[in-house]
């Protein structure tokens, strides 16, 4: 898989390098040329390129979008995302979103619409993709993800396979809101707690008997 990386801070290069070691061709862009060097460095022997956002999304069929407050129309012309599948990670801190249209993604699929926008990986810390993958697999970390593209949604489902992670469905594109909303509870265990946590869901037998009553269908819309 080509994979750009347009905006190689801690997430981009520490999940690119992820992507690369396990055989992906990463090209990571940025307009810093020591953080690019520091990339390379830190490679070592694994196979990557390195060059501006621009050429990073001209080589690549998959973009890992890593730059919260720029629309992806100011890096590059709309024309020139057409076809690619576009991860989005970013998350906004400002405030809970309450609907479809107030997601990052949402908006960065309106500012690109040739593209095939996907939410994902944004309820991870960038530690967690320093962690092998054999771990993640047998912790059964599960990573949520969205998108209306068929296609864009299986090509990221590999590369969060690929990671060592369960992938996790989660709708359309509209439903980026409630992921973005999702990091918000991350941030505060992390920063406040402490604490070196993921999201992940467990599948639990259905009962052998409803001897409480059961689920009563509700008129609460």
């Amino acid at each position: 898989m080509n994979i750009g990386i347009v905006g190689s801070g801690n997430m981009g290069r520490t999940i690119g390098l992820n992507w690369a070691s396990k055989g992906h061709n990463v090209f990571f862009g940025h307009r810093r040329v020591e953080m690019l060097e520091t990339i390379k460095n830190i490679a070592g022997n694994i196979p990557i390129r390195t060059g501006t956002a621009m050429e990073a999304i001209l080589n690549s069929d998959v973009i890992l979008y890593c730059l919260r407050n720029t629309f992806p129309s100011e890096i590059a012309a709309q024309e020139l995302w057409n076809g690619k599948t576009v991860i989005d990670l970013n998350n906004n801190w400002e405030s809970l979103k309450t609907s479809g249209t107030d997601s990052l993604a949402y908006k960065y699929q309106q500012d690109i619409p040739g593209a095939h926008l996907v939410k994902a990986f944004n309820n991870h810390a960038q530690e967690l993709f320093e962690t092998d993958a054999y771990v993640l697999h047998k912790a059964n970390t599960g990573s949520f993800y969205c998108g209306d593209n068929i296609a864009a949604n299986a090509i990221v489902s590999g590369l969060i396979e690929d990671i060592g992670l369960t992938p996790i469905h989660s709708g359309p594109l509209s439903n980026a809101y409630i992921l973005e909303n999702m990091g918000h509870l991350i941030k505060f265990l992390m920063q406040q707690r402490g604490l070196m946590i993921s999201y992940g869901l467990t599948a639990f037998p259905e009962p052998e008997e409803y001897k409480f009553g059961g689920r009563v269908a509700s008129t609460i819309k």
